[in-house]
């Protein structure tokens, strides 16, 4: 087995940030209909930084090690830098040649932490509409 595989089994067997945060002010969670896979990813957002995010989850190897490696990448990142994330970042990060059927494993991480930006900045948004509307 090469060293990138067994990076991937290690943060398989024992990922980093699992479970629910404590406090997190943003919480998404995505599935793959193809294969069964499923994350749940909750960040906390302050200053449009991700000071912290854990997640959870079930399905291959591929999607919860990934998960676990990309957590460790974006934690304490701007909101604008993980929005410029794209597939060819995950597959950097997680360094093993995988199949066309496990694109959709790899990439379903970082679709979930996108789509939970997208409702932070959503819910900001109105949050900020709601005061600015006050008098």
């Amino acid at each position: 087995m090469n060293i990138y595989a067994h990076k991937i089994i290690e943060h398989y067997k024992t990922p980093k940030n699992y479970g629910v945060l404590d406090k997190y002010n943003i919480s998404n969670k995505e599935n793959n209909l193809s294969c069964g896979d499923s994350i749940k990813v909750f960040l906390l957002v302050s200053n449009n930084v991700v000071e912290k995010i854990s997640f959870l989850g079930q399905g291959c190897a591929i999607s919860q090690a990934t998960m676990s490696l990309l957590t460790e990448k974006i934690k304490n990142k701007s909101i604008d830098e993980i929005k410029k994330m794209s597939d060819i970042d995950v597959y950097e990060l997680i360094n093993i040649k995988i199949s066309k059927q496990r694109t959709k494993c790899a990439l379903l991480p970082l679709l979930c932490v996108i789509n939970a930006i997208k409702l932070w900045e959503k819910k900001e948004k109105i949050s900020y509409k709601d005061i600015s509307t006050r008098k």
